[in-house]
């Protein structure tokens, strides 16, 4: 308010409409700005003031007000919608003050808030609509009778029926839009079904008799959303008639998605039934998962804010939900920003506390996806600007808050208890409590593995999977025609040399050349004694190679099986990138499985992450806990960077089986705040280049 209690001049253009009745009883009025077309809902002490504003100042406006009604107006009353009026944009330009005020609201701001701004959220108007809406809107009355949506229901529950009897099929149909044509024929559909939403929205409001000043697109950090404009629904004082313009678009897109569910089920199979497949379940998943969320402000905010009642209802809940933190933490001794009933308050901070937490995770799954999207050092700013401007910022501006209000806090029991636990809190982000890295790992003795000396045909397995075998025992018998054949030629060329030998004169070339013979037979029957593989030491057969059967033919590349030596166990774990730089050769560890626990020590750290996992035990396709994905192959390729690293028992120890377990690693201790910063400080290095 200006000096000497004189009161601001009201812009003129400004309207005050009568509203609906408020959840008492008690009558409500509407301000209407025509110029920005927004709405402020006015109680009746505030219609009372600004119905009187001529006055000219605070003290004749109170008396009068006072005179002429049952009200007592306190002179903060009128100094609090005086600043309400400034902070809206609603006095006049030339007031004291006006054109900072007006600088404010027409968004002048400096060029890095304009530039984030417009960043993550600005809006396109495309066309206005209201004429065109009075035009057409005689067309779009048969979608408001009772018969269309009694054939909505119908088209959907035999759709659903039908889709029921052949449930396999409706889900498999999924892959039928993996094609390019498929592809451009759902985005078709999908950007039809989002007009037909937009459009529900503006015909349910003109039907109302409402203005639609605009239809557009908006870009939600440059994610494209069509929107439409149908803020003049504040001038209904009828509030069903609010909740059937919010219900609108999810109500057409309910009906998309049953008629496209019945259409699946009379198509025949090809892109358009695939098509109809996603419309009937991403209309309805989109519709339950983004429209209806009352967290964000979607129709799922308007419905519900229409439905109890409540205007503004994230703003008044994130007020009272700050000014109950800070009671808490500080005991600041504050009134509520409102007066509002015990329940209804508590609702109002709850469904402000969980707004905030979506939020926090809505915010940060889109930052990272946004810095998957580009390339890498974009990504990272992105992701720095996003989680600092949106989440760093307004904690470091209420934390400014905390801080210039030192000097008020008031100690109680409850805000000791608050701060206590909050200080735990802190205590948990910051003290290095952390140093164990557990990860899958597979515990087994020294492996080795049998091979075929040459290409061979099996004669007898003799072994099984898991049989115990003791040093030198027979596993495989192999043979090789070849060799049989390659030894009876040189037989044939040694008998011929000898009898040269015994019946020509002595000749150091001869006797040269049946010497490279005799040395070659040697070497194949070495091959050949090698055909019949043995234990090389006690141990139990692993891995023994499966189709293993008399007649099979194996070349030298295939591991037969592998002999473990029960007598000299080791672990092998495999553990993220991040954590790597944690542990050291020689730090204590343990493994764990079932009935099973090892004292280890690290002996080796691969220097490169695993390309491919050679020991499938911990593979989640075959029920381990590591995340794999099958390469051109069939080889199991770890689908996050590990690395492998060893262990050996502190005390020898036989194991006559491989087991799996998890291996539990110690290492430098660490906060959890210390380790998201190394964390962070890894993707910043590894992804901008540095």
């Amino acid at each position: 308010m200006s000096e000497a209690g004189v009161l601001p001049a009201l812009r003129p253009e400004l309207r005050i409409l009568s509203g609906p009745l408020g959840r008492d009883g008690a009558p409500t009025w509407t301000l209407h700005d025509p110029v920005r077309n927004r709405f402020f809902r006015l109680g009746w002490r505030e219609y009372e003031l600004l119905s009187r504003w001529g006055e000219g100042s605070a003290e004749r406006l109170a008396a009068r007000a006072e005179t002429e009604t049952m009200l007592r107006i306190e002179p903060e009353a009128v100094a609090e919608l005086a600043a309400f009026l400034g902070k809206n944009g609603l006095l006049r330009a030339d007031d004291p003050g006006g054109p900072e005020r007006l600088a404010a609201l027409t968004g002048k701001r400096h060029g890095m808030h304009r530039l984030l701004g417009s960043y993550l959220f600005f809006r396109v108007p495309l066309f206005r609509p209201d004429r065109w809406l009075l035009r057409t809107l005689p067309l779009a009355q048969p979608f408001f009778s009772r018969l269309f949506w009694v054939a909505v229901a119908v088209a959907g529950g035999a759709g659903l029926l039908l889709a029921l009897r052949q449930w396999d099929r409706f889900l498999a149909t999924f892959v039928d839009f993996l094609t390019p044509a498929g592809l451009i024929g759902f985005g078709l559909a999908l950007v039809a079904a989002k007009v037909a939403h937009e459009l529900a929205h503006a015909f349910t409001a003109k039907r109302a008799g409402c203005r639609v000043p605009r239809i557009g697109v908006g870009f939600i950090l440059l994610w494209p959303v069509l929107y439409t404009d149908v803020s003049d629904a504040w001038r209904l004082t009828d509030r069903w008639q609010r909740l059937r313009i919010g219900a609108a678009g999810v109500a057409v897109e309910i009906a998309i998605g049953a008629f496209a569910l019945l259409a699946w089920s009379l198509l025949p199979d090809g892109h358009l039934r695939g098509v109809a497949f996603l419309l009937a379940t991403t209309t309805l998943a989109i519709t339950l998962l983004v429209n209806l969320n009352p967290l964000m402000r979607f129709d799922g905010y308007y419905l519900l804010s229409d439905w109890v009642d409540e205007a503004n209802l994230q703003p008044r809940a994130f007020t009272l939900g700050r000014w109950q933190l800070r009671e808490w933490l500080f005991g600041f001794g504050d009134p509520p920003p409102e007066s509002l009933p015990r329940r209804r308050q508590s609702a109002f901070i709850l469904y402000g506390y969980a707004c905030w937490i979506y939020r926090l995770l809505l915010i940060l799954g889109l930052a990272l996806l946004a810095y998957t999207l580009v390339f890498k050092l974009l990504g990272v700013l992105i992701l720095l600007v996003e989680v600092g401007w949106l989440i760093g910022g307004p904690v470091l501006r209420e934390v400014q808050v905390w801080w210039g209000r030192r000097s008020s806090v008031r100690w109680n029991r409850r805000s000791i208890g608050a701060m206590t636990l909050f200080g735990l809190f802190l205590a948990l982000l910051v003290v290095p409590w952390h140093g164990e890295i557990t990860s899958p790992a597979v515990a087994s003795g020294t492996a080795v593995a049998l091979y075929a000396p040459a290409p061979a045909r099996i004669d007898r397995v003799l072994v099984e999977e898991g049989q115990a075998v003791g040093r030198g025992e027979r596993l495989v018998e192999l043979s090789a025609p070849d060799f049989d054949h390659q030894l009876e030629v040189l037989g044939a060329r040694i008998e011929a040399l000898e009898w040269r030998m015994d019946h020509e004169p002595p000749s150091p070339v001869l006797m040269e050349e049946l010497g490279a013979a005799l040395a070659e037979q040697r070497g194949l029957l070495e091959q050949k004694a090698k055909l019949s593989l043995v234990a090389p030491a006690a141990g139990v057969i692993a891995d023994l190679a499966p189709g293993l059967s008399p007649g099979r033919w194996v070349g030298r590349d295939l591991a037969l099986a592998l002999v473990l030596d029960s007598d000299r166990v080791f672990v092998e774990a495999w553990i993220p990138e991040a954590e790597v730089g944690r542990i050291q050769p020689g730090a204590a560890a343990r493994f764990v499985s079932e009935g099973l626990e090892l004292p280890l020590r690290v002996s080796r750290i691969d220097s490169a992450a695993t390309e491919s996992l050679r020991r499938p035990y911990v593979a989640a396709v075959y029920g381990g806990t590591l995340p794999v994905r099958q390469d051109s192959s069939g080889g199991l390729v770890p689908v996050k960077n590990v690395y492998r690293v060893r262990l050996d028992p502190a005390e020898p120890k036989a194991l006559a089986q491989v087991r799996t377990g998890m291996a539990s690693i110690e290492t430098e201790r660490i906060s959890p705040l210390g380790w998201l910063w190394r964390g962070v400080a890894e993707v910043i290095i590894r992804e901008s280049g540095f």
